[in-house]
């Protein structure tokens, strides 16, 4: 993805903001809360200390395990000064236990080994260079620390892909506009297109992660719609 395409990718996820957990919900058929749910229950199997959320957004995950999970700490990472300032405000109750970093995914500015597990939910398509973050998620997570990538699925049978494609370009934008009538102009989702665009596919993706972690988990909704991926760490 080029830096034009990646600037405008950030803004219209600033504008879906105030309605970014109801219209996903809706487009997706209530599979991606259910995705994100189940993604963070696994992901805090082992009662990480400290989590990074890398591409936090409106902070949907984050909120989730601050909410569930009041032993952890949670680093919340984005490039949008705008999303976590709004994220900021959401969250006065966990100041203790929640810090607040501008930054993107391939240059993430950790020591190696600072974390013990780290999640990505409906981020890592906005990634520059996939093999660039996957590296740096390999360098940050400690040793058989978890991974959890959340993410729409891009099939590798072209057949199944073509309508796939057809349903990220048209439909979704579609009900996506028809979701926001009257509460926001122009329609911010119109951005997923390009996403997915830039998208590995499924097979391709597990393929990039298994380079550098080992395989735990891969889980489908939404008819492969949506992804769960859990890798372990091989850091040592």
């Amino acid at each position: 993805m080029d830096k034009s395409l990646w600037r405008d990718v950030i803004s219209s996820i600033e504008e879906t903001a105030p309605l970014y957990d109801e219209v996903n919900e809706f487009i997706s058929l209530r599979c991606a809360g259910k995705a994100r749910a189940y993604a963070a229950q696994r992901l805090m199997e082992d009662n990480p200390k400290l989590v990074l959320d890398s591409g936090v957004g409106p902070g949907n995950m984050s909120m989730i395990l601050l909410q569930q999970h009041p032993h952890s700490n949670i680093v919340a990472l984005d490039y949008s000064s705008q999303l976590l300032r709004s994220f900021n405000e959401r969250t006065k109750n966990y100041r203790d236990r929640l810090y607040l970093v501008r930054a993107c995914f391939e240059e993430l500015p950790f020591r190696p080994n600072s974390f013990d597990a780290a999640v990505s939910a409906y981020a890592l398509r906005d990634s520059t260079d996939f093999e660039k973050a996957i590296g740096e998620y390999a360098r940050s997570i400690k040793s058989k620390g978890r991974l959890t990538i959340v993410e729409l699925g891009k099939p590798d049978n072209i057949v199944k892909r073509f309508f796939a494609t057809i349903y990220v370009r048209f439909i979704m934008p579609l009900a996506a506009k028809i979701q926001i009538s009257g509460r926001l102009e122009g329609n911010p989702w119109r951005m997923i297109a390009p996403t997915y665009q830039n998208l590995p596919t499924t097979g391709k993706l597990l393929e990039l992660l298994e380079a550098r972690f080992d395989l735990l988990e891969k889980r489908t909704f939404l008819a492969g719609g949506v992804l769960v991926i859990l890798l372990r760490s091989r850091n040592s």
